[in-house]
């Protein structure tokens, strides 16, 4: 066929320039700027088809075009480049170069294709969990998003690897001879995985709880395959590995059905007991009638003498979804506690000091002359 078309042209076009005549590299550039012709055509023409169909009816359908909108035009020009070669008969060193360019990009294209596909296997799971009551879904999502990407990448490298004529399995096999040496470096990585799986089936705790490991005090962002991700209440990140996780005791203070207020209130000294005993009558009352208070276990009692006050335990609960409501909570019953003690007329005792002094050294008045 070469000699054919080379009937055709003028002299100078097949004169050998870099391996190749001079019309196959022409043609080599001009089927590469068609390639690329042909995959911003097709991104056009699926935009204009995802805009038509863009109904309730589509969504999935849509979702699955709008990621494989890119990588879709790259293999049409992949397809494009490797019927090119064959069409133009390009021999030797130079047909194995851009074949095996044509093949990894094409293989590149299809894993970013296959890649993006997984996000809306994720999209659909995650809504399949959000109608389902067990929560154990919820985080296995995207442990499970995260597992197949990682396939993806993998199992798309190693075939591509073995697309260009390299022996997988004996690629594989010599790396058994490191095997020894990548167990140990990955052994860190193993206990993280494994610390993961016993977090999700063991459900310490969940997304959003806030609890207290160790050191380390947050509410759960995410649980990963290595680390758990804690935001922390000065709005920091904080991950902890799963392997320290599993192993470690956590105070999941977000599962608390009840949360303790525990103070002290201290009246001055010269209050008289009748006004005492109406005061803890009377916050005891503002416990039993607050709607978000334990009413069955509480203590309001004289607790003893402080330095500088008479010391009312405050001990009670209550029962509320979240610190936010906690704190409002607490300033209502601590506002109606104030307006109880105005109200009967005794006060809050401060930290004071009182100094008795029996009696001044008499100075001498002997003067020397």
């Amino acid at each position: 066929m070469n000699d054919m078309i080379t009937n055709y042209l003028p002299e100078w076009a097949t004169h050998q320039h870099f391996i190749l005549p001079t019309w196959q590299w022409l043609a080599v550039a001009f089927a590469f700027v068609l390639g690329f012709f042909f995959k911003n055509t097709s991104k056009f023409f699926l935009r204009l088809f995802i805009k038509v169909t863009d109904r309730d009816g589509f969504r999935w359908q849509n979702r699955t075009f709008k990621v494989l909108e890119r990588p879709a035009g790259l293999i049409i020009a992949c397809v494009f480049w490797y019927a090119c070669l064959g069409i133009l008969q390009i021999e030797g060193t130079t047909y194995t170069i851009l074949k095996n360019l044509v093949q990894i990009t094409l293989s590149a294209a299809l894993i970013w294709a296959t890649y993006n596909l997984t996000d809306v296997i994720i999209d659909f799971l995650s809504l399949w969990a959000d109608k389902t009551e067990n929560s154990l879904d919820d985080h296995l999502v995207p442990l499970a998003g995260k597992t197949l990407k990682l396939f993806v990448v993998v199992f798309g490298a190693l075939v591509s690897i073995q697309n260009l004529g390299f022996n997988v399995m004996s690629v594989l096999a010599g790396l058994g001879l490191g095997g020894l040496a990548f167990a140990l470096a990955a052994k860190d990585t193993c206990a993280n995985l494994f610390g993961s799986i016993m977090i999700l089936l063991d459900r310490p705790f969940v997304i959003g709880d806030w609890i207290v490991a160790g050191e380390n005090e947050g509410n759960v962002e995410e649980i990963g395959f290595r680390s758990t991700r804690l935001r922390t209440f000065y709005n920091s990140v904080i991950s902890v590995p799963n392997a320290n996780m599993a192993n470690m005791n956590i105070d999941n203070m977000g599962r608390r059905k009840y949360r303790r207020i525990r103070t002290n209130l201290g009246l001055i000294y010269n209050t008289p007991p009748e006004k005492i005993e109406a005061f803890i009558e009377g916050v005891k009352e503002i416990i039993r009638n607050h709607p978000s208070t334990r009413k069955d276990y509480f203590h309001v009692c004289f607790s003893g003498y402080g330095a500088s006050s008479l010391d009312i335990m405050l001990y009670f609960f209550f029962e509320v979804p979240d610190w936010t409501v906690e704190l409002q909570e607490r300033e209502r019953i601590f506002l109606d506690i104030l307006k109880l003690a105005q109200k009967i007329e005794v006060e809050f005792a401060f930290p004071t000091q009182t100094l008795h002094v029996e009696s001044l050294p008499l100075e001498s008045t002997k003067t020397t002359s």
